[in-house]
């Protein structure tokens, strides 16, 4: 769409730009063809979805909607708490969407190099689902890669955005509204 900027981030244990801010989607196709590799194991999704928040915020704000695109298996090992980056993605003025792919037989256990009970296996593993849900985002789980990115932006762009101005307070400081349709 006219307009739309999009930056491409990897991530694993750390997260790297391999394309800034560009409007040219040319470019952007070209740079996940070429630097985009599927990744298994050892992600660190928390960390890498507020490091992309604060790439956001060293961009200058437009009247434009912000979105963190994230393609992941959604099982990732502890890098950062939920709260902090629902907190920074809010500051970035930013929702976080997702995609997860998760293919036939794959499994939670399959995916990583602990040895996982029950009682302990949600203690050590996070994922982005609370994130989508606190941020506004949208969650949309799949296994074909090209269909399901295309429904990820389908929907992103039929999402409305309602803007309020905010009243006096102090930065930082949270709201409530509440809002009837």
């Amino acid at each position: 769409w006219h307009g739309d900027r999009v930056a491409v981030m990897v991530f694993n244990r750390k997260s790297t730009i391999v394309g800034p801010f560009t409007d040219d989607m040319k470019a952007v196709e070209k740079t996940i063809n070429e630097k985009v590799k599927v990744a298994r194991g050892g992600t660190h999704i928390l960390s890498a979805v507020n490091d992309a928040a604060g790439y956001f915020l060293k961009e200058q704000r437009t009247e434009r909607r912000r979105a963190v695109l994230i393609v992941t298996d959604n099982h990732s090992q502890p890098s950062g708490h939920q709260n902090a980056v629902v907190r920074d993605l809010w500051e970035a003025d930013a929702v976080l969407s997702g995609l997860e792919l998760r293919f036939a037989g794959e499994s939670i256990l399959l995916k990583t190099n602990w040895v996982l009970s029950p009682q302990t296996a949600w203690m050590q593993m996070e994922n982005m689902t609370g994130v989508v849900e606190k941020t506004g985002g949208d969650l949309v789980k799949g296994h074909d890669p090209g269909a399901d990115f295309e429904e990820m932006i389908r929907r992103l762009r039929l999402r409305y955005m309602l803007v309020y101005a905010l009243p006096a307070g102090n930065p930082g400081e949270e709201r409530k509204i509440k809002v009837e349709l």
